[in-house]
């Protein structure tokens, strides 16, 4: 007998296509097609292991097509390339904050997609809950809901960068942070669930290491923290 399955709910407009999939099984791996739009596959193990959008036209030249959407992620393509981009926000602030005894404010919490503690700067969206939110204004924002720190000097280093070029169009913006005072609690907001680290300057990459021997993981502008604070520091008038 046939295994039961919950179909996909689609909905289309003449701008994009949004895809939204139920659950569906099946024993062995093979493909499914719902109305000519979606193409789902299972592995053995009744895993979801593809999606691929089917009879969606393909974007004009110099053109991005939205393929999916949820509240928080979106799929675009742009020519032959596919990349996400979030849904709400314009960017990200990630914030170097450095104590006046020299030691770096870093936070620690769990990263779905790794499945893994992730060891980085405090960070966080501009204007997915605020309409035109300033950098500057979500930065210190972050860094009290993240760390309990508010900072006398909070300044821009640089120009946005980007946090996987490949993948994403999302940009992160850093500040560095000084003139710190502890203020609050720290440790995020709703479920968040962060744990603070102030790491001496000096002992940074060493400890780094030690984070990452526990099965951690970094992120690549954390590394850089010491090279942008000696940079920032030569380049003071």
């Amino acid at each position: 007998m046939p295994q039961k399955t919950t179909p996909a709910k689609i909905a289309f407009d003449k701008k994009a296509a949004a895809l939204y999939v139920g659950i569906a099984k099946r024993k062995a791996k093979k493909t499914i097609e719902f109305t000519g739009l979606t193409m789902l596959d299972f592995d053995k193990n009744q895993e979801l292991i593809g999606i691929e959008l089917v009879g969606v036209p393909k974007p004009k030249r110099g053109k991005t097509a939205l393929l999916f959407s949820t509240p928080y992620i979106q799929l675009k393509q742009r020519g032959k390339w596919a990349y996400a981009s979030r849904t709400k926000s314009t960017g990200v602030v990630g914030i170097i904050a450095l104590t006046d005894d020299n030691k770096v404010i870093l936070v620690e919490q769990l990263r779905i997609p790794h499945n893994k503690l992730v060891i980085e700067l405090p960070a966080g969206l501009v204007g997915d809950e605020i309409q035109g939110e300033d950098e500057l204004a979500a930065a210190r924002k972050e860094l009290l809901e993240e760390t309990g720190y508010s900072a006398k000097r909070i300044t821009r280093f640089g120009t946005p960068t980007c946090s996987s070029a490949g993948l994403s169009d999302e940009t992160i913006q850093l500040f560095i942070a000084t003139g710190l005072t502890k203020t609050g609690e720290g440790g995020g907001v709703g479920s968040e669930n962060i744990t603070v680290h102030k790491v001496p300057l000096k002992r940074y990459f060493p400890w780094l290491m030690k984070q990452q021997a526990l099965g951690k993981i970094t992120d690549s502008k954390t590394l850089a923290v010491p090279a942008i604070l000696n940079f920032a520091k030569k380049s003071k008038p």
